[in-house]
């Protein structure tokens, strides 16, 4: 399985949903991820997120468009706190948020890069805290 989802909780106890990414990535994978994360029901739906995506993570470009197409807008108070094992995705990523921002793009808006799965919780842990 190229990504697994678990339900977890942030040291104030705010349950948000952790992500593990490795491999290869598909087109039906990015596809069922929307799906879980921004459904109205389900265990995964509307929670904020932190996601893990190790080094060797490699997204093929029926991927990376289905990652461009997503048209789900976050439910309010929705954070997405994305740990990136590669100094590359971070850079790239970073750049691509910060465009996204600049536009306006609803998925970017709550969502931060982070090297350190400890700095993404202490992050959203904050940011869920302010919201309640």
């Amino acid at each position: 399985m190229t990504i697994r989802y678990e339900l977890s909780l942030t040291p104030s106890g705010h349950q948000i949903v952790r992500t593990f990414t490795t491999g290869d990535v598909s087109a039906d994978d990015v596809t069922t991820m929307v799906a879980k994360l921004t459904s109205a029901t389900g265990e995964f739906g509307g929670k904020s997120t932190l996601s893990v995506i190790e080094a060797d993570t490699k997204y093929s470009p029926e991927a990376r468009m289905a990652v461009r197409a997503v048209k789900a807008r976050p439910t309010p108070n929705q954070l997405s706190a994305l740990v990136l094992k590669s100094a590359t995705q971070r850079i790239v990523l970073g750049f691509m948020l910060k465009l996204a921002n600049l536009a306006g793009a609803e998925q970017a808006i709550g969502v931060k890069v982070f090297d350190k799965e400890d700095e993404a919780m202490a992050w959203i842990d904050r940011m869920l805290s302010k919201t309640n």
